[in-house]
């Protein structure tokens, strides 16, 4: 489950790959300035980390609480 509190790695500033996303339905949303989502990619990040949430905030190309377009749901 996604969780705002606890950062684990990084992603570095390239294309990556995320393999699904998930909506926590309000119940874990990110807000960065004027941007906001519920919806959460799933990815392995930069630091070797497994099995990482990243909100869809930080993805290019989604909208305020919409899903990232053309990426499957979990």
């Amino acid at each position: 489950m996604p969780d705002v509190k606890n950062r684990w790695g990084w992603l570095n500033d390239t294309k990556e790959y995320f393999y699904c996303q998930k909506n926590t339905s309000h119940k874990v949303s990110l807000q960065n300035g004027k941007y906001w989502n519920t919806w959460w990619a799933l990815t392995d990040d930069d630091s070797r980390n497994v099995g990482v949430w990243v909100n869809v905030v930080y993805i290019k190309g989604g909208a305020n609480g919409q899903k990232q377009p053309g990426l499957r749901e979990c």
